[in-house]
């Protein structure tokens, strides 16, 4: 609900949280990927970097502040506790994953599939709200990189995705647009 409270407060107000630099802070944006993309794709949206390092609290809009800091620590201490079947199912030490902690499809070298959301039209006239969360222990740089775990790859089973930095991650992932391409699909290497 408290999504839907931000959304539909005046523009005035949303507008002094408009941003366009996708990696500080709390992010209010219209369209993610309209320097990257060749289609625009419009929707209001918002977003708050709450880790690695933890954003001051007071920086949330109060309207939506108390749910997204609960929000962060109930979705932190799932992404924990499923960091170790996830690592177990891969045969590798639960640190091993809780280090990496997202992008598992990648990572797993395709063991894990990623899920593809998709929007169905509806006759409904309220709004669309959804909630993601990306949870990553690695800060927004040049310097992390995402990758199939090295200890996966064999002769046999080489790797199935490139490796990207983080950023690159994030600028893929809002530039995926409208052409029916996973944005997974899109980091495959080919292989004969």
């Amino acid at each position: 609900m408290s999504i839907r409270s931000f959304h539909e407060q005046p523009q005035e107000i949303k507008a002094e949280h408009y941003v366009r630099d996708e990696f500080k802070g709390f992010v209010y944006a219209s369209n993610n990927d309209l320097l990257r993309s060749k289609v625009a794709s419009w929707h209001d949206n918002m977003h708050a970097w709450m880790s690695p390092e933890a954003m001051e609290a007071e920086k949330i809009p109060a309207v939506c502040r108390e749910e997204m800091v609960e929000w962060d620590r109930y979705v932190t201490d799932v992404g924990e506790k499923v960091a170790e079947p996830f690592s177990e199912g891969l045969g590798l030490a639960a640190e091993k994953v809780k280090d990496e902690a997202s992008r598992f499809e990648i990572m797993s070298n395709g063991k894990y599939r990623n899920v593809e959301y998709r929007v169905l039209a509806n006759s409904i006239k309220e709004p669309r709200i959804l909630v993601v969360e990306f949870f990553s222990l690695h800060k927004k740089d040049e310097i992390h990189h995402y990758r199939p775990f090295l200890e996966l790859l064999t002769a046999e089973k080489p790797a199935l995705y490139r490796n990207l930095s983080h950023k690159e991650f994030h600028d893929n992932f809002f530039s995926k647009g409208l052409d029916s391409k996973s944005f997974v699909e899109k980091l495959m290497i080919p292989h004969e």
